[in-house]
């Protein structure tokens, strides 16, 4: 959910709305993907129940990008924007490499560690088995 979305469904201010989603994320019960007015927010508890299953990856119908990125995580341990970038042969804007990236973590595959531009994206343990 974003902020404007929040603002929408329960008819408050853009203020109110950062106030509100700012202190579900430090109750924990939220998570914030991305930063300001990309900032998108999600339920921990979904993520929280999709850990604790095995990860399958035929299952989860993933692009090649994203199978690459995979590898390299499982050989170096961790990914960067910068790395998931360069892994691709053809060039890939900043949106599709966010867009994948967020598609990993929904799909409770990595977690994103750190913020802004030093963000690094592991293995989650109960990840790829």
């Amino acid at each position: 959910m974003t902020n404007p979305e929040y603002c929408r469904l329960n008819s408050v201010d853009s203020v109110t709305a950062t106030r509100d989603l700012k202190g579900l994320v430090e109750s924990g019960l939220v998570e914030m993907l991305g930063t300001r007015r990309w900032a998108v927010h999600r339920l921990v508890l979904n993520q929280a129940a999709a850990q604790q299953l095995p990860i399958h990856l035929d299952e989860l119908k993933l692009n090649p990008r994203q199978e690459l990125a995979i590898k390299w995580i499982k050989i170096k341990e961790f990914i960067t924007s910068q790395q998931y970038k360069l892994l691709s042969k053809t060039p890939i804007s900043e949106i599709t490499v966010q867009n994948d990236k967020n598609d990993l973590v929904e799909k409770g595959v990595i977690t994103p560690i750190g913020h802004a531009r030093s963000t690094r994206y592991l293995q989650n343990d109960s990840a790829l088995g």
